[in-house]
């Protein structure tokens, strides 16, 4: 499969991080001075918004008028930050996602890695689209709070849903070699079998920031806290 998968499949994203310094690839100086340009303007937005609260009566509708645009620049900060020291990570996964899809050479392989390509543009525009709209000069404050709410939560289902696919697919591997017919494998074979059934006995999971396990369970756990956690602070107004 001879296909330069940057441009077959992430271009958008590649254009997206070149707009902000993040692309792992031609890091000149340029680039880096741009890095620590749009990394302090993110963290100097931080404290502007939290001045109301050393600057106004602290109350309960005031925390929601400032909550949600605080926690979008903090979570928008961090990935920042952990492109910047994972970039060189972020490029070696590119390097070896390239290798793989330049060597692959059966039909079902190559159409499986072209459906993936398909989801993952499919995904980036739609969260441009949805970022876009929600993005509109419109002051009145519904529309503010909505579309900050949904920002975090359609970036809390995009990353678990990720986390979710991924363990799904790890899954599947050991589902598959406990169906297989092992007994009618070599001697060699069969080592190997033994040792991914071995394996699989082992739970898997990614854990995200070391916070918490992604997953579409933990989605709706952290949804249900969240939705629990405003219920008390909506009813002590």
């Amino acid at each position: 499969m001879a296909v330069d998968i940057v441009l077959q499949y992430f271009n958008l994203n590649r254009i997206l991080l070149l707009t902000v310094g993040l692309w792992p690839y031609q890091r000149t100086k340029l680039v880096e001075f741009q890095l620590y340009l749009v990394f302090g303007i993110l963290v100097s937005i931080i404290p502007a918004l939290l001045t109301p609260l050393l600057t106004l009566e602290c109350t309960v509708s005031l925390l929601i008028k400032i909550l949600p645009p605080v926690l979008i620049t903090i979570i928008c900060t961090i990935n920042y930050f952990s492109f910047i020291i994972k970039a060189h990570a972020v490029k070696q996964i590119m390097d070896q996602l390239q290798n793989i899809c330049t060597n692959l050479t059966d039909e079902t392989e190559v159409d499986i890695m072209k459906n993936y390509g398909s989801k993952t543009r499919s995904y980036t525009a739609s969260i441009i689209l949805f970022q876009t709209v929600s993005s509109g000069h419109n002051v009145e404050e519904f529309v503010v709070h909505f579309s900050c709410l949904s920002i975090l939560l359609l970036y809390l289902f995009l990353a678990n849903y990720a986390a979710q696919e991924i363990i799904d697919h790890y899954n599947h591997i050991f589902i598959t070699v406990y169906s297989i017919q092992w007994y009618a494998a070599s001697i060699c074979i069969q080592k190997m079998i033994l040792f991914l059934l071995q394996r699989g006995a082992k739970a898997f999971n990614l854990n995200l920031g070391g916070l918490f396990i992604g997953s579409l369970e933990t989605a709706g756990m952290l949804l249900s806290t969240s939705v629990s956690y405003f219920t008390v602070l909506y009813s002590t107004r």
